[in-house]
């Protein structure tokens, strides 16, 4: 497609507002939680407010490349692991990361969605580690895909999944059927390994 230098101007221009009306949103939420004192109620709206936040990431590393909004996507979901990590510091210090998505770049249609399914994962093993204080490594990595797919390989050395786990369970926090939701966006879909530990295979179309 041929550059056009006006539409590039306006697509910036809108990426621009968007990261701004999001960094107002995020501002509110955190004065909304100061003023919290039900801790189930609190967890509720600190979770809303981490998925707003993996969207401002996305904005903000968003770049106009031949009139298509894209991001390199390594380096968003480092940003949305530190994110993560930030909140859950004081009670997960044993925790270490191995991140690996080389060349990976995404448009904003693929990268939203996706982002938001790790930060689901990452905010369900964080939730878990409450209640450990074993040496974990959560890694998430690009593997070899099948067909016309990508594959993001999730696992949490540090936690189990319970026995019997199935993502289209009803009963699941709204959180992990999120996952399915969004898997499904993405025209492909989330698996999970009967192997040791927390392991998940995000597939999504190249």
């Amino acid at each position: 497609m041929s550059e056009d230098p006006e539409k590039k101007r306006q697509i910036r221009e809108i990426m621009h507002g968007v990261k701004n009306h999001l960094q107002i949103l995020n501002s509110l939420f955190d004065l909304q939680l100061m003023d919290i004192k039900n801790e189930a109620a609190s967890l509720a709206v600190e979770e809303s407010v981490g998925r707003l936040r993996v969207m401002t990431i996305l904005y903000k590393n968003l770049s106009a490349v031949d009139l298509y909004a894209t991001v390199d996507f390594e380096r968003v979901l480092i940003e949305i692991y530190q994110q993560v990590l930030k909140i859950h510091i004081k009670i997960d210090n044993a925790t270490k990361s191995a991140i690996s998505i080389p060349n990976l770049i995404l448009e904003i249609n693929t990268a939203l969605p996706l982002g938001l399914i790790l930060n689901e994962l990452l905010m369900n093993s964080f939730s878990q580690s409450k209640r450990l204080d074993t040496a974990r490594e959560i890694s998430m990595q690009l593997v070899a895909g099948k067909d016309d797919m990508h594959c993001i390989e999730y696992i949490d050395t540090g936690i189990d999944l319970p026995k019997g786990f199935d993502l289209n369970d009803s009963k699941l926090p709204f959180g992990m059927r999120m996952v399915n939701g969004l898997s499904r966006q993405l025209g492909g879909r989330t698996e999970v390994s009967k192997e040791p530990g927390c392991h998940f295979k995000i597939f999504f179309k190249k």
